[in-house]
């Protein structure tokens, strides 16, 4: 490594002194997460046990609860324990699973979130136009909405790959690539 670095880790700076206000900090962000846990683990356990709850709406609520508790338990835990350990690296490994798991439950809880508006606009719409010409265009919009995302994306990463695979130093294809991999 340049620079003199021993480990391949990432060192987080800044986070974890000891000092009043990190201590504050610590504090709050653990009673967050403990009322944001057991709020939410509530939340599944009553939809769960309630029959009463057991309709769509219910379901995709519990859902939610359960990608938030996700959310949390993938990036305060190891913030708790370097914080308690005095530990300020995360391995290349760990950044990158954290950081996929992150995403992919942050994409999930979006794709959630549209899911039960479009419940609820496909309600509310069916209370007041035609529905068989209105679920046709909304399944045109819907199809073309993803079409749409997948061509940018696989776009935007074959212009990536391209740019990628053109450098004229290995050493920055291999930096470059392994920056784009966890993407």
């Amino acid at each position: 490594m340049d620079h003199g670095n021993k480990t391949s880790d990432f060192i987080l700076l800044g986070l974890f002194d000891h000092t009043i206000a990190h201590h504050s900090l610590f504090g709050v962000v653990l009673a967050v997460t403990i009322s944001s846990l057991l709020g939410n683990g509530l939340m599944v356990f009553l939809i769960h046990q309630d029959p009463r709850l057991h309709t769509p709406m219910y379901f995709l609520l519990s859902q939610l609860s359960l990608m938030d508790m996700m959310l949390v338990c993938t990036t305060v835990p190891k913030m708790a324990a370097a914080y308690l350990t005095g530990r300020k690296s995360i391995s290349a490994v760990g950044c990158g699973l954290q950081i996929f798991f992150f995403q992919t439950t942050g994409g999930a809880e979006c794709f959630l979130l549209a899911a039960m508006s479009y419940d609820r606009y496909v309600a509310v719409c069916q209370l007041l136009c035609d529905t068989s010409a209105f679920k046709y265009i909304m399944y045109i919009c819907c199809v073309l909405m993803l079409l749409i995302t997948l061509f940018l994306i696989l776009t935007s990463s074959s212009l990536l790959l391209a740019a990628v695979l053109h450098m004229c130093s290995t050493e920055a294809s291999k930096k470059a690539s392994a920056t784009c991999i966890s993407h």
